[in-house]
């Protein structure tokens, strides 16, 4: 029982994020910044990630800040 729980705990998808905290410089109007954001599948399976929006909100994201890409696969 132990060696099958093992195993199926080998192939559940593992993800790792380099930060949980984005800081930006000063704010300018029509001035863009970008910052990465490194996403890495540190399992045996692929990875799927999606920015989704919280309860009582209609946007994953405020209409001045842009995500890109916002969903998508991640191979081992």
């Amino acid at each position: 029982m132990k060696k099958l729980d093992r195993l199926e705990n080998e192939f559940l998808p593992q993800a790792h994020v380099d930060t949980n905290e984005i800081q930006f410089d000063t704010v300018v109007y029509l001035e863009s910044q970008t910052r990465d954001l490194i996403i890495a599948n540190v399992g045996q399976v692929p990875v799927k990630f999606e920015f989704i929006k919280k309860l009582d909100d209609t946007n994953y994201c405020k209409d001045w800040l842009r995500i890109e890409p916002y969903m998508g696969d991640v191979k081992p």
